[in-house]
C-alpha cells in the first residue's frame, strides 16, 4: 500500500529475531526481520523525519540435531529503512541504527564441535534492494529510492559503519551526507520531539 510520514520521529523500534526450534534432526534457523524503522514494499513518502536508534532482527541459530546442526539465519538488514518498492525522502536524518547479527550454526563431527556464523545484515542504515524470489524465478523490478537534502550517518553494527546498501535504483538530489562524520543537532529536535504513543 501507500504511506506518508510527515514531521515524525521513528525511534527505538526493533524487528523480530529469526524463528526456529530444537529438533532431533538438523533445522535451519530463520533470518532476522528487515527494516527496523521502516519496511516498504509499496510506495512511501518521508518528509522531515528522523529515523534513529532502530534495530533489524538477529538471525536464529542453526538448531542442532543428534549429530550436527542446520544452517543459521542471516541478520536483518536496513536498521533504519528497508525498501523494496518506491520511497521518496526529503529531508530525513537516519542515525544510530543497526543491522541484525547473524545466527550461529553448531556442528559436532566425531566429537569435535565447530561453529559457523551466518552473515549480519548488509546495512545498519538504509538497504535499497532489488528483491528476487527463490530460483528459478526472475528478480522483480528494482526498488527505487529518492533522497533529497538528507543525512544517513552513524549507522552500522559492532563498530563497523555501513550506512547504505543499494542494489536497486538510487537518485540523490540537493545536499546529502551519506557516510560517516556528520555533525548533527540533538536528534529529538528533528521532525518534532519524540512522543510516547498510546497503545491501541
Amino acid at each position: 500500500g501507500d504511506v506518508t510520514v510527515v514531521q515524525s520521529t521513528l525511534m527505538n523500534n526493533r524487528t523480530g529475531r529469526g524463528g526456529g526450534e530444537y529438533q532431533d534432526y538438523p533445522t535451519d534457523g530463520g533470518s532476522g526481520g528487515d527494516g527496523g524503522g521502516v519496511f516498504n514494499t509499496g510506495s512511501a513518502l518521508l518528509i522531515n523525519a528522523t529515523v534513529a536508534y532502530n534495530s533489524a532482527g538477529d538471525g536464529a541459530p542453526g538448531f542442532k540435531g543428534i549429530t550436527h546442526g542446520g544452517r543459521a539465519g542471516r541478520g536483518g538488514s536496513g536498521g533504519a529503512i528497508y525498501n523494496q518498492g518506491e520511497l521518496y525522502a526529503s529531508p530525513i536524518t537516519a542515525y544510530g541504527n543497526v543491522s541484525g547479527g547473524g545466527g550461529v550454526a553448531v556442528e559436532v563431527v566425531d566429537g569435535v564441535r565447530a561453529e559457523t556464523s551466518a552473515p549480519a545484515g548488509r546495512a545498519g542504515g538504509v538497504d535499497n534492494v532489488q528483491w528476487a524470489p527463490f530460483p528459478p524465478y526472475p528478480a522483480t523490478a528494482a526498488a527505487q529510492m529518492w533522497l533529497e537534502n538528507s543525512v544517513i550517518s552513524g549507522n552500522g553494527r559492532l563498530g563497523t559503519e555501513v550506512n547504505l546498501a543499494n542494489t536497486g535504483t538510487l537518485t540523490t538530489t540537493g545536499h546529502n551526507h551519506l557516510g560517516p562524520g556528520a555533525a548533527l543537532a540533538p536528534l529529538g529536535e528533528y521532525g518534532g520531539r519524540p512522543r510516547r504513543c498510546r497503545q491501541l
